[in-house]
């Protein structure tokens, strides 16, 4: 498909060490189960979108899948964890925010795919019943666990808006990524557009 023809592939914000992708990335190295569906995740998006956009061949796509089993292990900033799939040849490309824009939005939608139930209850709707305790806080500060999970939110982290208006946010700002998600999961994609757009913008801002 012709990119004038298509909805534009927009860069997202990703987060960093500190963050709640930065949390659930660490969160992933250690579940066996989220390992394998995070990855399943991250190359849907990359091998449907890539061929589309950018004609990716199966070379690339395995140099790319090399590129993953290394970093996954390692890496706990979303952006580090990016970073090594932007190719000599992609960040020399006319097209190298494009390029960009596929591994953040692949991140995005593997986060939210893979984790969009723990980010509703723990983060959208935390509670003052979220809020660790001093000695949950050290904890947590410490081993970079709380009650038994990486994922740790508090009153703050508490969604300001419905889903709904996460979900438009996505399907006006991203709408190829928000044609993806529809394509994908017929039941569950308003979920995942919901967690997608509290995650790169929990307040709306700009929209």
């Amino acid at each position: 498909m012709d990119m004038k023809t298509q909805p534009k592939l927009n860069t997202m914000q990703v987060g960093s060490k500190y963050s709640l992708t930065g949390s659930i990335l660490e969160d992933v190295q250690h579940s066996k189960h989220f390992q394998r569906a995070f990855q399943n995740s991250f190359f849907s998006f990359v091998d449907v979108v890539g061929a589309l956009v950018f004609q990716m061949g199966v070379e690339e796509r395995e140099t790319l899948r090399t590129i993953y089993s290394l970093s996954i292990v390692v890496k706990h900033d979303p952006e580090e964890f990016i970073k090594p799939f932007m190719l000599q040849e992609y960040s020399e490309s006319d097209s190298k925010s494009e390029y960009l824009a596929l591994f953040q939005n692949a991140f995005i939608y593997a986060v939210a795919a893979c984790y969009k139930s723990q980010i509703k209850g723990t983060y959208m709707r935390a509670s003052e019943g979220s809020r660790l305790t001093q000695e949950e806080a050290t904890e947590f500060m410490i081993t970079g666990k709380a009650r038994g999970s990486r994922l740790a939110a508090g009153p703050d982290d508490r969604a300001r808006y419905s889903d709904r208006s996460y979900a438009n946010y996505m399907i006006t700002r991203h709408p190829l990524f928000a044609n993806f998600v529809k394509s994908k999961h017929r039941f569950q994609n308003k979920k995942i557009l919901a967690t997608a757009g509290y995650m790169i913008n929990p307040g709306l801002v700009d929209q």
